[in-house]
């Protein structure tokens, strides 16, 4: 059995008139004209095949789609995971659900924190107010934070706010180590 690509009308013809010069030529002209039309219908599949799409065509179907967490700055593999999960984050647009998500996408891991699960000698516990916390390697976090705020604004409902990003990091001492060095630059998110 011959693929859509490849066939000819003449394939499932049973009589002999599948064997004319001229009917030969005509399903030769329809195949012709049917391999056209299918490479052009290729060209209109975007979603379907965002792996194998430039970079440019990757930055304009995201104005198109209005991708919440895109910024020209990510890198290929992000700006495809970000395009590839547009409309599944429309759907879940305000919730924390699609802030993890956005977390996920942009930083690698995450997950989001809320107020309600805060530590409570992190000090006051405003409701509304979660933190991001992620492992991701980044080179300079503060230069970032406008780029994470603007993105995070995108996905998050109007009501809650972030407090706060968190990189993780976990420091692998033997026991007998007594000291412990803990650097992180503090960035205010909101005044």
């Amino acid at each position: 059995m011959a693929d859509l690509y490849t066939a000819l009308v003449t394939d499932i013809m049973q009589n002999d008139s599948a064997y004319d010069v001229e009917v030969q030529a005509l399903a030769y002209a329809v195949r012709l004209e049917k391999q056209r039309i299918m490479r052009e219908a290729d060209k209109t599949r975007t979603v379907a095949v965002i792996d194998g799409l430039d970079e440019s065509i990757l930055d304009a179907l995201a104005v198109e789609l209005r991708s919440p967490y895109y910024s020209e700055d990510i890198p290929v593999s992000q700006k495809r995971e970000i395009v590839r999960s547009t409309l599944l984050w429309f759907s879940k647009a305000g919730t924390p659900a699609a802030v993890a998500e956005m977390a996920a996408a942009v930083f690698g891991s995450g997950q989001v924190v809320e107020w309600f699960d805060f530590d409570p000698s992190d000090g006051e516990i405003v409701p509304g107010e979660f933190d991001i916390e992620t492992g991701a390697e980044m080179q300079d976090p503060v230069a970032f934070m406008p780029v994470i705020e603007g993105i995070i604004d995108k996905v998050k409902n109007v009501r809650s706010h972030l407090r706060a990003v968190k990189f993780l990091r976990i420091v692998n001492d033997p026991e007998e180590t007594a000291a412990l060095i803990q650097s992180y630059p503090t960035v205010t998110v909101r005044a």
